[in-house]
């Protein structure tokens, strides 16, 4: 396989005259095409032994001689060493997808791969005679190439019906209902399915749906972000648990106090960055009286710690590079700090802190001044410290917790938390009276509203497999809190869309030179029919490949029965027969609890589409000359 490395074209106009001896063109016409497709078929042959529940696994050393376990197409491919461009391309559309949806990332791939597969025939004028209600005679390619532009235009035609029947599959629900909320279980066990860790998938379900019920009331756009991940090594998965509130995982390098420096029993907290206040003394190499400089400083720390006193702050967050004048100085805050039972977090980076400070409305203060001058801290209903397997943990409490109804009929453990929030969200509801209220609260609290998971798993691969997994159910879920529209697995839309590329076949009037006006039917190019043909046959292929993953021997008759299933159209629910690979099972997908998203699958379909014809359009490959040897 030719193999090339980033592509350049320059257009300097002060090269101009040395551009033949600094570029070279190569693979024009066929042979480029011929080329990138051959490469995107070899990356989809890699990744069709990852679609589906009984995928196989990959085990990949990567350039930092790591080992990688696993089946999720998007870490396979971003761990794999790839020089051609158009490879390059295929790892961009999987990272995309797992953008977009966080699942999907192998099919989109494998369906690019099948359909460039088709196009390589097309272009080469393979392709067998067809025949349809209004052309008995049939056509066939000839033994001539179709022109890549032919190739796309059919590919677009047959991509609009595929989303068109696969629109008209779907089923609508309300996730505040028992049924939607089963419908979103259904929807996460297939999505954790086809994982490598697929044994936990119901504790891995279960807290997958309560953390992102916790943030679906949230106003603006509902993201993943709004949900902590902790990974910590030690235990089995079933130990994984989930806190409604954001935690911390950092130290301190003061003793812990639980009791609270407010009266009302708050605890509150601010950022420190108070690295220009010593400035002025440490710089000042003019003052011999080295006690009253030190007199000086011990005076300002002193000022500050009362004022932190003075306003009920439990605890402080400092820059890691506080520009304190010296060591001494430095453990002296820290004693003040001590005495007056405030505690200090392990000093921060600038970026991490804030990073903390917009996520948890955390103020930083830039001068002592502010101190005094500001009421406006964060504050929380508690502040707790917690060691778990060498792993400091601070757990940051709220106030007000904002969840959807009825969620304590599915709620996961929360480590004895649960009756201490039902009691804080019932002193909530008494003090709010009216409407106003309750928006101006959650608007002030948007960024406290940070569910907590803490992943637990006995090795360190398992635990990373644990947090992909865990990321793409939660993908699949905002996806239906933002759309709760779900559709069939086990290849039921593929099925039905490639069906439904067929009927269209049989009621269009096939022209090859000229036009035929007839009102009843749908004309169309032959070339483009046959691409059309194409698109089919990759949506069934998709079928095939999940059957042939999961060890059916006669995988090839299942695949004919469930088309005839679709062809006949004999029961009401035909469009929905799809198989469960997990019983080896043909049956209504609705009833087997296999469903997935409407927009995971409508991206497969239409981004799949883009990049093939992206693909399809490239007719000439450019690199420097100075790159030919390293080829």
């Amino acid at each position: 396989m030719q193999r090339f490395t980033k592509l350049y074209i320059e257009n300097n106009d002060d090269d101009n005259n040395n551009n033949n001896e600094n570029i070279e063109r190569s693979l024009e016409g066929k042979d480029a095409i011929f080329s990138n497709i051959i490469a995107c078929i070899t990356i989809g042959d890699i990744m069709k032994s990852l679609l589906g529940p009984c995928s196989r696994d990959k085990l990949i050393i990567n350039k930092y001689n790591e080992i990688i376990v696993s089946n999720d197409g998007y870490t396979v491919l971003k761990s794999i060493q790839l020089e051609h461009p158009c490879s390059k391309m295929m790892v961009e559309l999987s990272f995309s997808m797992d953008d977009q949806n966080g699942d999907g990332t192998t099919s989109v791939v494998v369906l690019s791969s099948f359909l460039l597969r088709k196009s390589l025939k097309l272009l080469n004028g393979s392709s067998t005679n067809i025949s349809n209600n209004n052309n008995s005679g049939g056509i066939g390619s000839g033994g001539g190439s179709i022109h890549p532009i032919k190739i796309i235009n059919g590919f677009v035609r047959a991509s609009k019906i595929a989303i068109e029947s696969i629109i008209n599959q779907s089923k609508s629900f309300d996730i505040n209902t028992d049924q939607g909320k089963n419908l979103m279980m259904q929807t996460c066990k297939t999505t954790l399915n086809s994982k490598l860790i697929s044994h936990t998938n119901p504790i891995l379900s279960k807290l997958a749906i309560d953390s992102i019920l916790m943030i679906s009331n949230l106003k603006g756009s509902i993201s993943t972000e709004s949900i902590n991940i902790i990974s910590i090594q030690g235990e089995s998965v079933e130990k994984s648990t989930i806190y409604p509130y954001f935690i911390l995982p950092h130290s301190l390098i003061t003793p812990f106090y639980s009791n609270s420096n407010n009266n009302n029993g708050d605890f509150k907290i601010l950022f420190l960055n108070l690295s220009n206040n010593g400035n002025n003394i440490n710089n000042n190499n003019n003052i011999l009286n080295i006690e009253d400089n030190i007199n000086k400083e011990e005076n300002n720390i002193k000022s500050i710690v009362i004022s932190l006193k003075k306003k009920g702050i439990s605890m402080i967050g400092i820059l890691e590079d506080l520009n304190i004048p010296n060591l001494n100085i430095s453990n002296l805050l820290l004693s003040y700090l001590t005495k007056a039972k405030i505690s200090v977090l392990k000093p921060f980076s600038f970026e991490k802190m804030k990073y903390l400070s917009n996520r948890l409305n955390i103020p930083i203060i830039f001068d002592k001044s502010e101190i005094i001058k500001s009421d406006n801290f964060k504050t929380f209903k508690s502040i707790k410290y917690q060691t778990i397997n060498n792993e400091n943990l601070i757990h940051f409490e709220n106030h007000i917790i904002t969840t959807t109804n009825n969620q304590n009929d599915d709620s996961c453990c929360y480590n004895n938390n649960n009756n201490n929030n039902n009691n804080n969200n019932n002193n909530n509801n008494n003090n709010n009276n009216n409407n106003n209220n309750n928006n101006n609260n959650n608007n002030n609290n948007n960024n406290n509203i940070l569910p907590t998971i803490i992943l637990r798993g006995t090795t360190i691969m398992e635990l990373k497999e644990t947090e992909r997994a865990l990321h793409d159910a939660l993908c699949v879920l905002r996806n239906l809190i933002r759309n709760p529209i779900v559709v069939p697995g086990g290849s039921a839309c593929e099925i039905e869309a490639s069906k439904k590329i067929n009927d269209f076949f049989n009621n269009s009037i096939i022209i090859t030179n000229g036009n035929n006006n007839n009102d009843n039917t749908t004309i169309i190019n032959r070339d483009e029919l046959l691409a059309m043909l194409s698109f089919a046959e990759s949506l069934e292929e998709i079928s095939e490949t999940l059957c042939q993953n999961s060890g059916i021997d006669n995988h090839l008759e299942v695949v004919l029965k469930l088309k005839q299933i679709h062809l006949e159209n004999k029961l009401n629910n035909s469009k929905n027969i799809g198989i469960d690979l997990k019983v080896n099972s043909i049956g209504d997908m609705f009833e087997y609890g296999v469903l997935e998203t409407l927009s995971n699958k409508l991206a497969q379909i239409t981004m799949a589409t883009e990049i093939v014809t992206s693909i399809l359009k490239i007719d000439e490959i450019v690199y420097y000359r100075n790159l030919v040897g390293k080829l």
